[in-house]
Order: structure tokens, then C-alpha cells, then sequence
């Protein structure tokens, strides 16, 4: 019997060209820190694992997504080989000095023009992604890397494919459910552009608010979470941070977070453009005493609401809000004010026709 492949390195040895600067991970993928020989400021984050295991699938599976797309906010990959006779897959891309998304925001939620910034790095990344013909699949706060200076970096292609590719498969994993748009839930094939884009959004609130959209604490893991959360989210408004979020970047997220794939933004280009409009907003420090400027005109109608307006069906929570009602189903204040108006003609009649009598007498008088 084989033993199994040896994925434990230590400073000082060598992968390729690559020297071993610092161990960050071991466990089923092992990451590096190395540089390149002869070179210390060309570094890179080296990972590997066992080629033929579930990490070394998914280590290849990412490797073959990235091969043909050049952003600075998605991972770049410079090099990949394999070690241990071909028993370990290796692939090295450029450094990226981040933290995880998921722990930044356990500190407090960010300034929307911070926010702002990051997410326009982000829509811009993933508008790349679906130029090179793929869906990212599983985007949400643990697959975004920050630096302290708002540069981002987003990973974790392990679940992307082609509309091809998709169409092929019968039955595509599925991403974390609190950011998988409602309409990929009821049908996996189904994940278009229209989708990372709700996920964005669901990821662009959390950043705004500090809370998640749709907490699976709420819900815990009952049986059929997927049919239980594609019904919350089916059933929800489109998200609204909040008034202390612009308006027009409260319009931007209601458009992106839309249950509704037909009324959400068209694409990633869309939320660009937009973000790009206000840009004069959001890329220069606000001081303490600044007002919140009018926002410039939205690319789509506004629409209203905030979401999740309701809990995941069969909680004991209240239902959601009802939706206004016309004046027909609402009698009693109408009745009241239609008696008023009538009530005040009546006096501003009596009124004019006494003046009016006055005014003859006295004119009888004076003849």
C-alpha cells in the first residue's frame, strides 16, 4: 500500500523555482508563503493537495477557471505543477496580503463609501468572470479577501462553470444558501449572470448593515433547508440597508437583491455603471460634517421596500406586512374626511350668501 502524499513543508525548502517562506495552513490543502529564487520581492501563496482527493479536485477545478482571466481583484496564477510522482497538485498565484471578509466585518459594519469602493472592485472582478464565459456560483463574504487599504481579492472558483458545462451536469452543487439567488435554488442549471449578481448584493448589504440578509440561525438544519429558504427568499422584498445608505446606493442594492431575476439590474456591467455615476461620492475621505449629496439619477426605477420583511415560513413569527390598501377597502377615515370637506363648503356658502344680503340692504337703504 502507498503511503499517503507528503504535504508538509518547512521554511527554506523548495517547490519548483519557489522557496518556502512561511507555513500559513496544513490540513487537506496546504498553503505557503514562498518567493521566487534568486528574487524575494516576487511572491506568491502556493497550494497543494493530493491530486485525485476532493481538495485536490477542487485545487484543480480552480486552477482551470483562472487560467485565461486577468484582474487585480481575482487571483493570478503564475505557476502549478505537480509533486510527489504526480501524486500532489500544486498551483502558486500572486500575494495577496488580505483578510478574510467574514472577519472584518465581525468588528462593526463598513462605511458605505468604503463600501462602495470595495464593491466596485468586486462587480468589476466578477463582470471579468462572466466575460470569459463562467458564473462564480458561491459568492459570499468568506470567499472576499481585503487588504487595509480596500484592495480586494475574490476566490473560491471551486463551484464555477460554463452555461455549457452546467447544462451538462445533472445535478450542480450548490453554493452557501443564504447567498444563492432563490431562482438557482429551484433549479441548479439555472445559475446565470443575473444570479452573481444577487449574490453580490446579499454580500454588498451585509457590509452596509453588519447583519446577514438571511441568517440560517433563524432556521437552523430542519429538513429541506433549500425548499424552506427558496421560500423565504422568494416571498422577501429586495434588500434595503437603511437610511443612513444613500438613496441611490439603497436603489442599487433593492435592484440587485430583487427575488425576481426579470426586475434586478441586467448584468454585472449595470452595477458598475452605477457605481462608477456616484464615484465623485464615494472616492474621496468624507469629512465629519458631510450631508449626504443627492444621488445621481439611477440607471432603473426605484423601488420600495425592506428586506427580509419576513422570517423563514413556518417560524413562529409574525406574517409578513400587508400591502397598503385603496381607499375603498378603507371606509372609516375616508367617510370622515369626505364629511369634513362637505361640512366646510356648507359654512363658506352660508358665509358668502349672508355677505351678499348685507350688501343689498344696505343698498336699499342708501336709494
Amino acid at each position: 500500500m502507498s503511503s499517503a502524499p507528503a504535504l508538509r513543508l518547512h521554511s527554506g525548502e523548495t517547490v519548483a523555482h519557489w522557496v518556502i517562506d512561511e507555513v500559513l495552513e496544513i490540513g487537506g490543502t496546504a498553503r505557503y508563503r514562498a518567493h521566487r529564487a534568486g528574487d524575494p520581492t516576487d511572491e506568491v501563496r502556493i497550494e497543494m493537495a493530493p491530486r485525485d482527493a476532493r481538495d485536490g479536485l477542487r485545487l484543480r477545478r480552480e486552477a482551470y477557471a483562472l487560467r485565461h482571466m486577468e484582474h487585480d481583484a481575482l487571483p493570478r496564477i503564475v505557476d502549478k505543477g505537480e509533486l510527489d510522482d504526480g501524486r500532489v497538485f500544486w498551483v502558486a498565484t500572486r500575494w495577496f496580503e488580505g483578510e478574510v471578509l467574514s472577519d472584518v466585518l465581525r468588528d462593526a459594519p463598513m462605511r458605505w463609501e468604503d463600501a462602495a469602493s470595495v464593491f466596485h472592485q468586486l462587480a468589476s472582478a466578477v463582470l471579468t468572470v462572466h466575460e470569459s464565459g463562467m458564473v462564480h456560483r458561491d459568492i459570499h463574504p468568506s470567499k472576499v479577501e481585503l487588504t487595509s487599504s480596500l484592495q480586494v481579492r475574490l476566490v473560491g472558483f471551486e463551484l464555477a462553470m460554463t452555461q455549457e458545462e452546467l447544462s451538462r451536469v445533472a445535478r450542480p452543487p450548490l453554493g452557501d444558501l443564504a447567498y444563492v439567488a432563490p431562482e438557482v435554488i429551484g433549479d441548479r442549471n439555472h445559475h446565470v449572470s443575473r444570479a452573481d449578481l444577487y449574490s453580490l448584493g446579499v454580500v454588498f448589504y451585509e457590509v452596509l448593515t453588519g447583519s446577514r440578509a438571511f441568517p440560517a440561525a433563524l432556521w437552523g438544519d430542519r429538513a429541506d433547508p433549500e425548499a424552506r429558504m427558496i421560500a423565504w427568499k422568494s416571498r422577501a422584498d429586495a434588500l434595503d440597508p437603511g437610511p443612513d445608505v444613500p438613496r441611490w446606493l439603497r436603489n442599487l442594492i433593492q435592484k440587485a437583491t430583487h427575488p425576481n431575476p426579470d426586475k434586478r439590474l441586467p448584468d454585472l456591467e449595470a452595477m458598475v455603471g452605477w457605481l462608477d455615476a456616484a464615484r465623485d461620492q464615494w472616492s474621496t475621505p468624507a469629512p465629519e460634517s458631510r450631508v449626504i449629496a443627492q444621488a445621481p439619477p439611477p440607471l432603473l426605477p426605484q423601488l420600495g421596500g425592506i428586506a427580509p420583511s419576513i422570517l423563514p415560513p413556518m417560524m413562529p413569527a409574525a406574517a409578513p406586512p400587508l400591502p397598503r390598501q385603496d381607499a375603498v377597502n378603507q371606509p372609516f377615515p375616508f367617510v370622515l374626511a369626505y364629511a369634513f370637506a362637505g361640512l366646510m363648503g356648507v359654512v363658506a356658502g352660508t358665509t358668502v350668501g349672508l355677505i351678499l344680503l348685507m350688501f343689498m340692504g344696505l343698498e336699499r337703504v342708501a336709494v
